[in-house]
């Protein structure tokens, strides 16, 4: 994860070069129109649903909810047999992820995130 981060077009095309981007924006889905450019493009939501499949080198926009979900959801599993050779990288420009939520539900996805890191 990389906190306090400005995502701009000019930082993914040089730093994360060949990289896939998911858009974890929210609830409701935005296209970042600027950023479609790239290797592969996706909402949190497409991948949610089923209607898109990330390949192993994956930067998600966004550290709420939404963005924190879907990098666990792509994220090998803790002591897992198989584990999937993914490399999951979280943009979120504020100073911690998921500043929106509170209780256990977000202390056990930051916990899960950690040890997969």
């Amino acid at each position: 994860m990389r906190l306090n981060c400005q995502v701009t077009k000019e930082m993914l095309q040089t730093e994360f070069a060949g990289y896939e981007v998911i858009a974890g924006t929210g609830a409701l889905p935005v296209v970042i129109r600027p950023f479609t450019a790239f290797k592969q493009w996706m909402t949190a939501d497409d991948i949610l649903a089923g209607r898109a499949f990330p390949g192993r080198k994956v930067v998600i926009l966004g550290g709420g909810s939404v963005g924190c979900e879907t990098a666990d959801y792509l994220a090998p599993l803790v002591d897992d047999r198989y584990p999937r050779n993914r490399e999951i990288v979280v943009l979120e420009m504020a100073d911690n992820v998921m500043l929106n939520e509170t209780g256990p539900g977000r202390s056990l996805l930051v916990q899960r995130m950690q040890k997969k890191a």
